[in-house]
């Protein structure tokens, strides 16, 4: 009975195992299969689609009028897209949230108990009018009463404002005439006592104050002070300054001796190894397209297509150039496809990361960054 028991889930861990390693071996040995297709003639025209089949994923992005358009497809349904198409399960829930929510109608919940609401509203606003209607009435009544009791306020009143007016005026007239007296009299009762100073003799010059008129001497000291504080700052950020270019100086000297170094001459040779290897699993293995254009002047004409010859090495019969001298035109049209294996961007990983060439430039490189 227990050797039954042990044996059954042996064999269901063995099977999920297996299902696993199926599933790891579909990703890393299924490629990622491309196309695309452009062209410019009078406008550019293209599309570029990407299928991968463990996943069911299919992406196609098309250049329509100028303006790009894309639908990403996951186990058939569409998941992202900025056409009318309409989305799936799956899309809704990674990208729009948990879907809509039914519209609740609130009206019904705060409805009042003597009818719908446009009808509570529409007695309610009868209310208002009434009271307000009453309260208009109220307050003309008040306002013709008051009026009337203003006017014959305003009649009562006329002599006395006359009179203030004319108290006013007497006192002006006497500040005017005895305005200095009236003031020396009011110094001498608060206890103030003018100080005057002698008058200069003749041919004598005037006394030179020290402060002159108008300023402050502690107004002065804090001119000062400031002046102070500012060339203090300017020579501390000038420190600073010169601190930063010393240290920068020092990084680059140490990096110049590192660059010089063998280990980094090799790490080096080996970066440029492992990009040659990338663009080779990344770059289509099938290609053709045709390149026609054509300069204003003949010359400029035949040195582009100088330079594209020096690259024939590059694109080789994969590309026609067709050069036009006797008129300005620019036409270009491509097609192509790759595949992409995901086991062979996993092991050039796993060669970068263990390198020792590059852990150790890297870590020097740290170093020198972080002294």
């Amino acid at each position: 009975m227990i050797l039954g028991i042990v044996k059954g889930i042996g064999i269901a861990l063995l099977v999920v195992l297996g299902v696993l390693l199926l599933l790891v071996a579909v990703v890393l040995f299924v490629p990622v299969c491309y196309r695309f297709e452009g062209s410019y003639l009078d406008k550019a025209d293209g599309t570029f689609e990407v299928r991968w089949v463990p996943v069911l994923m299919k992406a196609v992005v098309k250049l329509v009028d100028n303006r790009p358009q894309y639908v990403v497809k996951l186990f058939g349904g569409v998941v992202m897209t900025n056409t009318d198409q309409k989305l799936s399960w799956i899309g809704r829930k990674l990208f729009s949230g948990a879907g809509e929510e039914p519209e609740e109608d609130w009206e019904e919940e705060f409805e009042p108990s003597g009818g719908t609401v446009d009808e509570a509203q529409s007695t309610a606003g009868q209310g208002d009018g009434e009271e307000k209607t009453t309260h208009e009435r109220q307050q003309e009544e008040a306002g013709g009463e008051s009026g009337d009791h203003l006017e014959t306020e305003s009649g009562r009143d006329g002599p006395r404002e006359a009179e203030v007016d004319e108290s006013e005026e007497i006192l002006r007239e006497l500040l005017e005439e005895n305005g200095e007296e009236i003031r020396q009299e009011a110094d001498q009762s608060a206890g103030v006592i003018p100080v005057l100073e002698p008058a200069p003799k003749e041919g004598q010059a005037e006394p030179e104050n020290s402060v002159e008129a108008g300023q402050d001497p502690a107004q002065d000291g804090s001119a000062e002070e400031k002046a102070s504080e500012e060339t203090s700052g300017f020579r501390a950020k000038l420190g600073k300054l010169t601190d930063k270019a010393k240290q920068l100086k020092k990084k680059k000297d140490s990096f110049e001796k590192l660059m010089g170094t063998r280990q980094f001459r090799k790490a080096k040779k080996d970066v440029l190894v492992y990009v040659r290897r990338l663009l080779k699993i990344i770059l289509p293995y099938r290609f053709r397209g045709r390149l026609r254009f054509g300069a204003e002047d003949p010359s400029v004409t035949g040195q582009v297509f100088g330079i594209l010859a020096m690259l024939y090495p590059v694109y080789g019969d994969r590309i026609t150039v067709i050069p036009e001298f006797t008129e300005k035109c620019l036409e270009a049209e491509g097609k192509g496809k790759g595949r992409i294996f995901v086991i062979s961007i996993v092991i050039l990983a796993i060669r970068i990361i263990c390198n020792k060439n590059l852990i150790k430039t890297a870590k020097k490189a740290k170093n020198i960054m972080e002294a």
